[in-house]
């Protein structure tokens, strides 16, 4: 009799395995539908006649801004990173491209400002080099974990430095192959998120 409680126990482990992979797919599923929903908004919003701003960056990625209801009170803007014709979504909290920073923002309201804006501020800048290089393994990886002021010699000058703290208990914060984006969402379990705040909740302003 006893010498099955061992395979009771690993059924047990199996069926919380299969639990947690349920609601990883889930959380999966909806952070695509989210992206996919907000996708649509934004098409919608350019096709009734919204502005699109769009300032080109470093190493193929752009800049846009889509300005609604432009030149009424009502006027927002909505800033998103493209990179090769494609939007990364919103699964970060800060994005360094090149020189420019932008930082992820909620918008509470139509009108306000959200989603990544550029920051004013270049005080957290990064040197050149810090005094480590990057390794072979780190170069073939795409990536590597680092602050921002933490740039490793020899990293290649289209990495980007990616960050999300907010929402983690361990904080996400690396240089990282804009090829490999992909690879490194999954490896860190980073969805995108919508850049409005629920109705009837203020968005808490991110500090670095």
């Amino acid at each position: 009799m006893f010498s099955r409680i061992p395979n009771v126990r690993l059924k047990g482990c199996d069926i919380l395995a299969g639990m947690k992979a349920h609601q990883t797919a889930r959380i999966r599923f909806f952070g695509a539908l989210a992206a996919a929903l907000f996708s649509l908004w934004v098409i919608s919003e350019s096709a009734a006649g919204d502005i699109v701003e769009k300032t080109p960056l470093a190493g193929g990625w752009v800049y846009e801004v889509v300005i609604t209801n432009a030149g009424s009170r009502s006027e927002g803007r909505l800033g998103r990173l493209v990179y090769r014709e494609d939007s990364i979504g919103y699964p970060f909290d800060r994005v360094l491209v090149g020189d420019r920073l932008f930082a992820f923002r909620t918008k509470q309201q139509m009108w306000d400002d959200g989603g990544y804006m550029r920051q004013q501020t270049e005080q957290d800048l990064p040197p050149e080099a810090a005094a480590s290089s990057v390794t072979s393994a780190e170069l073939e990886r795409g990536w590597y974990q680092a602050p921002l002021s933490a740039r490793k010699q020899g990293t290649p000058e289209d990495w980007v430095y990616v960050e999300r703290t907010s929402e983690r208990t361990r904080p996400v914060q690396a240089y990282l192959d804009p090829e490999r984006l992909g690879a490194f969402l999954s490896r860190f379990d980073l969805e995108s998120r919508m850049p409005f705040a629920p109705a009837g909740r203020r968005p808490e302003p991110f500090s670095p």
